[in-house]
């Protein structure tokens, strides 16, 4: 249903400006083409700025962080999916170099993630998955299957998001192959019938299918040195386009900073990247032959007559009011010729530079589409300046050299394998023209990791999200895990009032807290109580554990326990058995654990925390506070949903006073939900 709004309205707009508008003349049509897409990319980050903060961007670097445990805030929120859709398709709309493709993944792992909270007169449909790690697998499979859809490859969605998880199973896996294929097949049958299209195999949202058989690519052995000089290229200027965002990233930190700055900035923006366009498409016009991509291409390419015959459309035109999925198609099949070399440069560095400065703003962002339109167009000019003269035009075709740029672009920008390896493989309809697909992507990811981190990665670490890296820092064998930990940690008793818990949650943020039981045991040097590292609870359960909605989170538990919560809160002196609900067996490791064995453990393991304790298990327990929490404990704590590999619990150093429950206990049940 989106992308069948986002087509007619793409289209109604088109028809608009190429029938009524541009026929004025020059200056009317260029002031009014001004207005409208500054006044469309206005209203595209009015949902951003003050409805959904959590839709600004691509939305992919969201998505891995919460695949791999990092708690998103609001992107499991229903009310997030109209302000995603609605600032997409105004950013659409405006003619920004973005596309529909990425910024609309996260609503298939927001659909699916709630699904396990799905409740049929009070009660839970899939009362088995209550826990953060049931709803982070129904969030992976809405990821295949909107992957799936949006790409218009099955395989490649599945692999998309295998290539997030830091691990996973064979049931896992099996279900999200199966809703991956049936979001595919879907979304075939669908399309075809609405658009009345007799074709059930080709998916309309694939970006390089269907190849017209006479362009369909094939490759010789000798071509593969210019594969590998076009790998050298792709590694190239993927960096250097992650480069320029991330100085831009770091001045819009600086500098924009209120929201009437990030209005004006969008609006700047959008005149920087329409004016030149428009002066193209008044001043040289580019008269191309239509090509079939989908039935919805055909369609704009219909209404795109500015100047030129009935079987010919305006590049320019295209290039200014098509959305950015019917540039990229039609781009990357257009036989050599149609497009002159002059305007293919003047493109790419459009695309370049645009979208440069488009993405970090606040609407919805791209990084696939601008980049596959970026690959296709250096792509072309590649094969005009060095295919030709080594291979002769019949061998060097141009879809093929425009289809392997864009393999290049995307690789060096994502520094993704497997999983855009598998994608372009399976859409481009020709199983042998895998082996050039991989070699170009593993030669340029190669390259492009020498320069820069993936764009993706980037992005997490300018939002703040942790990304855990693939191996621990060189010659870190020296450092411990007590080096890295902090020795100051938030722990609760096995036991405590619910008045205690409310003012844990009121004033600590973290998001686990490790439970100690205070034995007799001494310590020798101090002669003071030690305590024994029993488990650890998280803060969604302690919340449970004092709401009346949330006490079936404890259906485990007799029916005589569960009267305890009949009220809608637990009085204050209520007593809690924290050591019933937490998890009795965490993962502990030892103070003395090397750093690089420590990330392998994390990283293998799927951990959300480590508990660092002594041989003992042993904590040191200081001076207590009036509600029985100890001040310094000697073990480490550690979620890397904040940092990668050990974050500190920390609690202040004068003796604790439990708070009075105040509204902040409130506005964390909301938060909780």
């Amino acid at each position: 249903m989106i992308t069948f709004i986002i087509e007619e309205l793409t289209f109604y707009k088109t028809k608009l400006f190429v029938g009524y508008i541009f026929p004025m003349g020059e200056g009317a049509a260029v002031g009014i083409y001004l207005v409208f897409t500054i006044c469309t990319s206005l209203l595209s980050a009015l949902p951003v700025l003050f409805w959904h903060p959590t839709v600004q961007g691509v939305g992919v670097p969201e998505t891995i962080s919460y695949l791999n445990g990092v708690d998103v805030p609001g992107l499991e929120n229903w009310t997030q999916i109209p302000a995603r859709f609605l600032s997409t398709l105004l950013m659409i709309l405006a003619g920004l170099p973005g596309g529909q493709t990425e910024a609309l993944l996260p609503i298939g792992l927001t659909v699916a993630s709630n699904v396990a909270l799905l409740k049929i007169k009070g009660r839970r449909m899939f009362p088995n998955h209550r826990y953060d790690s049931d709803r982070m697998e129904f969030g992976a499979v809405g990821l295949g299957a909107a992957a799936s859809a949006n790409f218009g490859t099955p395989l490649g969605g599945v692999f998309f998001v295998l290539q997030q998880l830091s691990s996973w199973h064979a049931g896992m896996t099996f279900i999200i192959i199966v809703g991956s294929l049936m979001a595919s097949y879907l979304f075939i049958a669908v399309y075809n019938v609405v658009r009345n299209v007799d074709d059930h195999y080709h998916n309309a949202n694939s970006f390089f299918s269907p190849f017209e058989d006479e362009h369909k690519p094939d490759f010789l052995l000798s071509e593969f040195p210019t594969f590998i000089l076009m790998s050298l290229i792709g590694g190239v200027l993927g960096p250097l386009w992650v480069c320029i965002h991330g100085q831009l990233s770091r001045l819009r930190v600086r500098f924009v900073k209120g929201k009437l700055e990030k209005l004006a900035e969008i609006a700047l923006l959008s005149i920087f990247i329409s004016s030149p366009l428009l002066q193209l498409l008044f001043t040289n016009q580019q008269c191309s032959k239509k090509m079939w991509t989908t039935n919805f291409g055909k369609r704009i390419l219909d209404e795109l007559h500015l100047n030129c015959s009935g079987d010919k459309f305006n590049a320019q035109a295209l290039m200014l009011l098509g959305n950015p999925e019917t540039v990229v198609r039609t781009i990357l099949i257009l036989p050599d010729g149609e497009i002159s070399l002059t305007f293919t440069v003047m493109a790419f560095f459009f695309v370049f530079v645009g979208s440069a400065l488009h993405l970090g703003t606040w609407t919805t962002n791209g990084v696939v589409v601008p980049n596959l339109l970026m690959g296709a167009l250096w792509g072309r000019i590649f094969k005009h300046l060095v295919a030709d003269y080594l291979f002769g035009p019949e061998t060097a075709k141009m879809a093929k050299y425009s289809f392997l740029g864009a393999v290049a672009q995307i690789a060096g920008v994502t520094q993704y394998s497997i999983a855009f390896g598998i994608m372009m493989s399976e859409s481009v309809g020709v199983i042998n023209f895998a082996l050039p697909v991989f070699v170009i992507i593993f030669c340029t990811r190669y390259v492009s990791t020498l320069f820069s981190s993936g764009i993706y990665e980037v992005i997490a670490c300018v939002k703040g999200y942790s990304i855990l890296v693939d191996s621990a820092p060189p010659l870190c064998v020296d450092l411990t895990a007590k080096d890295i930990m902090s020795t100051r940690v938030v722990a609760l008793p096995t036991s405590m009032t619910a008045g205690n818990v409310r003012s844990v949650l009121e004033n600590y943020p973290h998001l686990e807290f490790p439970v100690m039981d205070i034995g007799e045991i001494l310590d020798t040097a101090s002669g003071e109580p030690v305590g024994v590292a029993k488990g650890i609870i998280l803060k969604k359960q302690l919340v449970s554990l004092l709401q009346e909605e949330r006490k079936e989170s404890i259906v485990l538990h007799l029916e005589s326990e569960k009267k305890m919560l009949e009220g809608r809160d637990l009085p204050q002196d209520s007593i809690i058995d924290i050591a019933r609900y937490m998890n009795p067996q965490p993962y502990f490791v030892h103070q003395d654990l090397p750093l690089n064995r420590l990330h392998t453990q994390f990283e293998c393991l799927n951990l959300h925390t480590l508990l660092v304790v002594n041989e003992s298990y042993q904590l040191w327990r200081g001076p207590l506070g009036a509600g029985g929490l100890g001040q310094r404990l000697m073990i480490g704590a550690g979620d890397y949903r904040e940092v990668p590999i050990a974050s500190p619990l920390r609690t202040p150093q004068k003796s604790t006073k439990w708070a009075t429950p105040t509204n902040q206990y409130l506005k964390i049940e909301k938060e909780m939900e």
